[in-house]
């Protein structure tokens, strides 16, 4: 699934704000960040979207792509200079929000443009259990 790219563009030429927020202060951005669709992710940055914008719970696009592994979201966040070290209201940057279910390669790829190494000290992918 691609999204609706044409949609997005007649939206914002008709005047639509790309920094509209809904009830949970998410953005579209947000939105197309967690579905992985990338060419909305990429136009929604180049009309002026905040590639930084934050959520209710704290969580910016670039968390939620990695939550849900969309690897050419989490590629076009970081080129447009997102911050890969902003905390969730709970304290975790995007790089412990890595999908689970990422295929390794992927996930050296992801880890590698967050700047971030598997072997970190006290990394855990989300919804890992912990040996506590």
């Amino acid at each position: 699934m691609a999204g609706d790219l044409e949609g997005m563009r007649l939206y914002v030429e008709a005047g639509g704000s790309v920094k509209k927020r809904d009830f949970f202060n998410n953005t579209a951005l947000h939105r197309s960040a967690s579905m992985g669709f990338t060419a909305i992710t990429g136009y929604l940055l180049e009309s002026g979207a905040e590639v930084d914008a934050v959520a209710n719970d704290g969580w910016t696009p670039l968390h939620l792509a990695c939550r849900w592994g969309r690897v050419g979201a989490i590629k076009a966040l970081v080129q447009a200079g997102a911050d890969v070290n902003k905390t969730t209201k709970d304290g975790r940057i995007p790089a412990e929000l890595l999908k689970i279910e990422m295929s390794p390669r992927d996930r050296n790829e992801t880890l590698k443009l967050l700047g971030s190494s598997p072997s970190m000290a006290g990394f855990k992918h989300a919804g890992e259990v912990g040996d506590e």
